[in-house]
């Protein structure tokens, strides 16, 4: 009653009073998210006859106690194995797994991304191909950079720099050297205790960098020792800055779980806006109460210690054509020459290449980079050191020493193969090219990279399109019409777990494998490709076409994989990812075999500073190793003092 009194006697008559207010907050508004909304969605829905739990008709809210729970991922599998390919999972939220409907959502041009999800990485208050709304804004935005990270271009990159091979020396080096921990690891028995998830994390930094803004400007995180640079020793230049910019990043206090900007975009953005003033006051404050000059120092270093700090600045460097090290074949130079509007390779659009636009388009790609490879190399590693694993390790190590024999490394593979070594200039091209293209066709390094991407897709979680208001008309989606406004999309957790296209749920390299050997593995699944019913009917026949039958279930499952997107906005960075998780798996395996440390062993020897397994929320709700110790023991492999040197154990 207080509340139809309030609306009856109107605002104008008399204020609310105490208890007004206090009634629509605890009862009124309660109410209208509780009971009439969930009424009115189950009513006025044009989704209610899709499959999916009852209570998604309702309400959002079950979708978002999900999120917050990181249970979104693991969930939406589990409803697609109960209803199938099409589930509903809000009053305005459909997901999708099959491969007609992935073609239909992600390669039709006229759907958007989903601004509340996609918003959240913008740049210098711009856009970049990978946050734009629609397909038009993507398009000249990624024409830019698509073409010089073509495979062509980035393989005659990498020859020509050895930009990938000079950080993996220096990733050996640090292994070799205990570089990352100092005087507080423990080598037992020629081992080396590696932070596997720290390491690669500096790992993808320094590589994605280097190709974007150049080996002069790109990050230097793993030169542990004082080296001198032609860059110089700015403040932004120095590699123990570059190591503090990595832990910031990953800090738990700025990986925010996305629901939350999804949810409750102004909220989040408030609290930032506030932890930045907070942050600014305190370095004020400390100045001007002279706590010294080496801590109020300190306090700015901390607050400049971001990505996108050191991004900007080097990207003004590289902008204004400082050191005189401008080549034209980095992202970043090519970039700078549309902003200068030089030569005939600015793209014709009504849109305009701002200082703004194209630094936003370099961080999307730096922190992309970041992310992904680190995430999908530390996976990798884990999984192949644990004891149920080392048959998949063996055999790995067994293909990269007939393909590079140890014999004679120094005519078989790059220096920095060799434990650290890092002379380069002793590789000629046509060596170093030849070693790449053979290390590329390796079919069971290819097998296992492949298999982690499917087990553990960096992004596992659902990437969201808005159906368009086409004159009032929706799209129709594997046989469903969706209405304008509909929030769709596919995973790539779901997606991988498909039963009829990759098997059961176990991490299987061989299954990607399409040598004889495997061919005897042809099961009912396998010969489901070429529509054979059953082997008995023509025996003869069937044993024929193993092979044909194999191949057809690996074209079906790399058709699947989906570790990088599809479409139109396909990862734009997947042949660097590719090569360079390939030669730095490569580089491990056959040097060192490596096996999980257990935690009384982690216990008495390092305490790690950071807890990447169980914190990394921005694009992940799925922590496959949650609660693991994280470090790895490094076993050098004994192949004669020429290689290993003598602390090598076989």
């Amino acid at each position: 009653m207080a509340l139809i009194n309030l609306l009856a006697t109107g605002a104008s008559e008399r204020s609310p009073s105490f208890f007004d207010c206090l009634f629509i907050l605890t009862v009124a508004l309660p109410a209208y998210h509780l009971v009439i909304v969930p009424i009115y969605n189950s009513i006025n829905s044009r989704l209610s006859t899709l499959p999916g739990p009852k209570l998604t008709l309702l309400t959002p809210l079950y979708i978002t106690a999900l999120d917050a729970l990181l249970l979104r991922s693991k969930t939406l599998h589990k409803w697609h194995q109960r209803y199938g390919p099409v589930v509903r999972v809000g009053p305005n939220e459909v997901s999708f797994i099959s491969p007609t409907a992935v073609k239909q959502i992600y390669q039709d041009p006229t759907m958007e991304k989903d601004t509340r999800l996609y918003g959240q990485f913008t740049h210098f208050g711009a856009n970049n191909a990978f946050s734009s709304r629609t397909r038009y804004e993507h398009g000249w935005r990624r024409k830019g950079v698509a073409a010089l990270l073509s495979w062509s271009k980035i393989l005659e990159s990498e020859v020509a720099d050895r930009w990938i091979g000079q950080v993996i020396g220096r990733y050996l080096k640090a292994i070799h050297d205990s570089a990352l921990y100092k005087s507080r690891l423990i080598s037992q028995d020629g081992m080396k205790l590696v932070d596997v998830y720290g390491l690669n994390s500096l790992f993808a930094t320094d590589v994605v960098s280097g190709f974007i803004f150049g080996p002069v400007w790109g990050t230097k995180t793993l030169c542990f020792e004082d080296i001198k640079n032609e860059a110089g020793n700015m403040w932004w230049q120095k590699p123990s800055y570059h190591r503090r910019m990595v832990k910031e990043h990953y800090s738990s206090s700025l990986r925010a779980q996305t629901y939350l900007y999804v949810e409750f975009p102004r909220t989040m953005h408030l609290v930032l806006a506030i932890v930045r003033i907070f942050k600014s006051c305190r370095r004020n404050i400390l100045a001007f109460a002279g706590f010294g000059e080496g801590t109020a120092k300190r306090e700015k270093e901390i607050i400049c210690e971001t990505v996108e700090v050191w991004g900007w600045k080097v990207w003004t460097e590289v902008l204004n054509g400082k050191k005189g090290h401008q080549t034209g074949k980095y992202v970043a130079e090519v970039l700078a020459s549309y902003v200068n509007g030089e030569g005939n390779t600015r793209p014709q659009s009504d849109e305009q290449w701002t200082s703004e636009i194209a630094a936003s388009e370099l961080m999307d790609q730096i922190l992309a980079g970041m992310d992904t490879t680190s995430d999908t190399l530390s996976f990798l590693m884990y999984h192949l050191s644990l004891p149920s694993s080392q048959h998949i390790q063996q055999r790995l190590h067994l293909e990269l020493i007939t393909a590079f024999p140890p014999s004679s490394p120094h005519t078989s593979v790059p220096t920095f193969f060799i434990h650290g070594q890092n002379n380069l200039t002793s590789d000629s091209n046509s060596k170093y090219m030849e070693f790449i293209i053979k290390l590329n066709a390796l079919p069971y390094l290819d097998a296992v990279i492949k298999e982690t991407l499917r087990v553990y897709p960096a992004i596992p979680v659902t990437l969201p399109r808005v159906v368009p208001d086409i004159s009032g008309q929706g799209k129709v989606i594997d046989g469903y019409y969706m209405p304008p406004g509909t929030v769709v999309g596919a995973f790539a957790y779901g997606i991988h777990r498909d039963k009829s296209v990759f098997g059961e749920d176990a991490y299987e390299p061989e299954n990607w494998i399409t040598d004889s050997q495997n061919y005897e593995k042809a099961s009912r699944m396998e010969k489901h490709w070429l529509g054979i019913q059953k082997e008995t009917e023509n025996p003869g026949k069937c044993e024929g076409r193993k092979e044909d039958i194999k191949i057809h279930q690996v074209k079906g499952m790399e058709k699947r994989l989906w570790a990088f997107g599809s479409g139109g906005r396909i990862c734009v960075g997947r042949h660097l990812a590719m090569l360079e998780m390939k030669m730095l798996v490569a580089a491990v395996f056959w040097n060192y075999k490596t096996q999980v440390v257990d935690d009384l062993t982690a216990a008495s020897c390092v305490k790690l500073d950071h807890s990447y397994w169980n914190e990394r929320k921005t694009f992940r709700d799925v922590l496959p190793f949650k609660g693991v110790n994280g470090l790895v023991s490094f076993l050098p492999r004994k192949y004669g003092s020429e290689v290993a040197g003598p602390e090598a154990s076989s």
